[in-house]
């Protein structure tokens, strides 16, 4: 992985010298200062670029990232009084930076201001979805079944899965079950709703419609490496159809080797097969790739059981530092009890 090795830094700076005015490389070669901790070199890489607005949301979002506030405040107002080119394109990188920097009202405004080209539905939908974290959830869903009026079919499957993110979001499962049954009934062959439908079922542990779903896109999608990892998790996390679960899961990561969940899966099916030390390789690796909580519930889980239990915590603690409300790991930790 090229962002993680001081090779790569190397590699990508050969390639920006040789090609400075490629635009998507500048940035990457950025990032990847910023992330080795050249932070004053990163800066002089965005400022020396042409000045579009993805470089300008760069900006401020890098100064952030560096915990200046006041330098992303003064790029944040150089933006706005920037002209460029295409207005919708400014207005839509201007309203992700007013977000960042937690003006939500800003940014409602902004992406309610883009109203047609490529971005018109993204900036809808985000739009939506912070009028809903601002806590006018019936507002939002209002808004989204207006937008499901449209005679776009992708406007009305974008819309439907918003509903059932921001309802999930807030803690209403079932609610956002049943907006997804709606949409499964009038989409039966949108894959995304199909998809999401059956993963929220096997949240609420309705193990059932879970994999009735995800095998309805297997009978047409059967390389589908995400359906196969689900059902393969699925049946090893809350059956005892074992055998089957590890087939599906290994189906799944010989076709994507290097994605983390799909590691993750390898790692919880060797742990329900009591093959421990299997499950520890194959979690670490899945929480090197990504620190997501949901990893760490699982490493912890086969370090704990492994008795080794300081090691565990560490992790927990690591996965609870990115977010403490993860519903895998909360019910690992009731469940398990480690105490301080």
């Amino acid at each position: 992985n090229l962002n993680r090795t001081g090779e790569g830094l190397v590699f990508v700076r050969r390639a920006w010298k040789l090609s400075p005015e490629d635009h998507d490389l500048a940035l990457a070669y950025a990032d990847l200062l910023a992330r080795h901790g050249d932070e004053e070199e990163a800066r002089g890489v965005l400022r020396d670029m042409k000045q579009t607005p993805d470089v300008f949301l760069s900006r401020v979002l890098f100064e952030i990232s560096a915990r200046d506030r006041d330098a992303a405040e003064k790029l944040y107002e150089k933006f706005k009084k920037t002209r460029f080119d295409d207005p919708q394109e400014k207005v839509f990188f201007l309203a992700q930076a007013a977000e960042a920097l937690g003006r939500n009202d800003e940014a409602i405004d902004y992406y309610g201001g883009i109203s047609s080209g490529d971005r018109a539905l993204a900036a809808a939908i985000r739009r939506v979805e912070l009028i809903a974290l601002d806590g006018d959830i019936g507002k939002a869903r209002a808004e989204l079944a207006a937008i499901r009026e449209r005679p776009d079919p992708v406007a009305v499957e974008e819309s439907w899965l918003a509903e059932a993110r921001i309802l999930r979001e807030t803690g209403q499962r079932e609610e956002a079950f049943r907006v997804l049954e709606v949409a499964v009934t009038e989409l039966p062959e949108a894959v995304s709703i199909v998809y999401t439908h059956a993963l929220l079922a096997a949240e609420l542990g309705w193990v059932d419609i879970a994999e009735n779903g995800l095998r309805r896109i297997l009978a047409v999608q059967p390389e589908n490496a995400a359906a196969l990892n689900a059902l393969g998790y699925t049946l090893a996390d809350q059956t005892e159809r074992y055998d089957e679960a590890e087939a599906l899961i290994r189906q799944a990561y010989i076709l994507q080797p290097h994605e983390p969940s799909i590691i993750d899966s390898m790692g919880w099916i060797s742990f329900r097969q009591g093959k421990l030390e299997d499950a520890e390789k194959y979690l670490r690796r899945a929480w090197e790739l990504d620190k997501n909580p949901e990893i760490a519930a699982h490493l912890g889980e086969v370090l704990w059981v492994m008795d080794r239990h300081d090691e565990a915590r560490q992790i927990w603690q690591e996965g609870n530092n990115v977010d403490a409300a993860n519903p895998v790991l909360v019910e690992t930790l009731q469940r398990l009890d480690p105490g301080p």
